[in-house]
């Protein structure tokens, strides 16, 4: 039983020795085998490429093929419109030639029809000339008459104006000259009447006595003061002990300054009249001035007792002083005005 078992372990053994020598074998065989396989994988890429690339050159060269194929197609058409066009072209050339003949002869007609324009205006021209002519005459007559006639008319009517002017100013100065004249008389009369009786009122009589009273009392002691400046600066004559030259130097130094101050005083007194005069005569000399002297002296004249009660002035000093200011009212308006 036992030499039965060792030979089938023995078998077996055997057996396994072979399979797994069998196995190894087949292993390698197996390895072998897939590095063909790889091989041939590679190989494999390596024709898909080649593959690709001359798939891509037979798309290229297809490409290729059809361009030629429509540049056949281009060659064929372009030489049909190149027949054409020749045909258009010598279809064009009769129309051409015959658009040359046209055209000489509508510039012939042309030719002609300028000629006969340039002579149609030649006509044209001599008419609007001698329509020109005639009408520059029968205005330069017409003129000449209506001026004649605007002239003639003119002067009648300048005359009938000038006339009618002159005697309407010769009504107006008329009136003017009879209203002033009747106007003044009655201002002037008025004013004499007034001033008449003013003077013969009492009140004003003694105001009027007054004031000259006073003038000439201003004027003595005016003289006074004059002379006493005189023997003032005269006395410095004394200066010299020579009697007799001393007092000849005394009196000359005496009627020098004293006829000096009087010919100042006179000269000023009389050049402010002077310049108030031509005032009066240039701004003052009309009506209104008579008319406000006028009323001055009426209302003195009715007022005079009651001007003495409640003002304490001379009525001639105050009538002066009225007139001043009546002249200074005067001058503001003649200034406000220019």
């Amino acid at each position: 039983m036992n030499d039965s078992n060792d030979l089938k372990i023995e078998d077996l053994l055997c057996i396994a020795e072979k399979a797994q020598a069998q196995l190894e074998l087949e292993i390698a065989e197996n390895s072998k085998a897939q590095e063909r396989i790889s091989n041939l994988s590679s190989e494999i890429l390596i024709l898909k490429n080649e593959l690709l690339k001359k798939s891509e050159t037979i798309v290229s060269l297809n490409e290729k093929i059809e361009n030629l194929s429509a540049s056949d197609l281009q060659l064929q058409r372009s030489k049909e419109m190149m027949a054409a066009g020749l045909k258009a072209r010598s279809e064009a050339e009769v129309i051409k030639s015959a658009c040359e003949a046209d055209r000489q002869e509508l510039n012939r007609k042309e030719s002609a029809l300028a000629d006969r324009e340039s002579r149609l205006r030649e006509k044209e021209d001599h008419i609007d000339l001698e329509i020109k002519t005639k009408a520059e005459n029968l205005i330069k007559a017409d003129r000449a008459r209506l001026e004649w006639e605007y002239k003639s008319r003119k002067q009648y009517n300048d005359r009938q104006t000038e006339s009618k002017q002159e005697e309407l100013s010769r009504k107006y100065k008329t009136m003017t000259v009879t209203y002033q004249v009747e106007f003044m008389t009655v201002l002037i009369y008025g004013l004499i009447s007034s001033i008449l009786q003013a003077i013969t009122t009492p009140v004003i009589q003694e105001d009027i006595v007054a004031f000259f009273t006073v003038l000439w009392k201003s004027f003595v002691g005016l003289y006074f003061l004059i002379e006493r400046i005189g023997r003032d600066v005269a006395e410095l004559a004394f200066i010299i002990e020579n009697p007799s030259a001393s007092g000849i130097v005394y009196w000359v130094l005496l009627i020098v300054v004293m006829v000096i101050l009087i010919g100042v005083i006179l000269f000023g007194f009389g050049f402010a009249l002077f310049i108030y005069g031509g005032y009066v005569r240039e701004n003052l000399w009309d009506r209104h001035t008579v008319i406000a002297i006028t009323a001055d002296i009426a209302i003195t004249l009715f007022l005079a007792e009651e001007i003495r009660s409640i003002l304490s002035l001379n009525l001639a000093a105050l009538q002066i002083l009225i007139f001043i200011v009546y002249s200074l009212i005067r001058m503001l308006i003649v200034c406000r005005h220019e």
